[in-house]
């Protein structure tokens, strides 16, 4: 079984090294990475706009011989769709579980609109008045398409659906598409 550690690497060289001794290595590393990532969410956090998520993660579960599932939450922004000046960027924060006050913390200072899929938590974050939540529209087309199996449902769903296509936008009429005048009368 293939070893995950670099200890293996070392021993192909004839180099044994403990992988206690690899580990604090990496986390020295990442001491010194610190502030970078501190200038990295400083980056990312100074955005009016966010896109927040979160992903599960296995992380070693020391004593008990396996693993069990941490969580890293992605926060990025990317202002270029806007023609925006500033450099698109992600910065990961992992937490030991899945709590909502994990992007409340996460966000404590943040200001301005976050787009996020439909995990509940996020609702804590309109607490204070100071961020907007808005929904990721492939996680509520999915909804659609799963009530749409629901046949008193599937008509008027379909009908929502087909509001959106191109050509019912540009005035084109069929059995299935009206064109809704809205020049003002008077």
């Amino acid at each position: 079984m293939a070893q995950p550690w670099g200890d293996t690497v070392f021993a192909r060289h004839g180099v044994e090294i403990d992988r206690s001794t690899l580990a604090n290595w990496v986390g020295g590393a990442c001491w010194w990475l610190e502030p970078l990532q501190a200038k990295l969410a400083e980056h990312v956090f100074a955005s009016p706009k966010l896109f927040a998520d979160n992903t599960p993660i296995p992380v070693l579960d020391p004593g008990r011989g396996r693993t069990k599932t941490g969580r890293l939450w992605v926060y990025a922004r990317d202002d270029r769709p806007w023609s925006g000046a500033d450099p698109p960027a992600a910065v990961y924060l992992y937490s030991p579980d899945r709590r909502a006050e994990r992007p409340v913390s996460h966000l404590v200072r943040f200001k301005g609109v976050v787009q996020v899929d439909g995990y509940p938590g996020f609702e804590r974050l309109t607490g204070s008045g100071d961020i907007v939540l808005a929904a990721c529209w492939a996680h509520a087309r999915r909804k659609f398409y799963e009530v749409q199996s629901q046949s008193i449902l599937s008509k008027k769903i379909a009908h929502l659906l087909s509001l959106f296509r191109p050509n019912a936008r540009h005035g084109a009429t069929s059995h299935r598409h009206k064109t809704i005048d809205t020049t003002p009368t008077g």
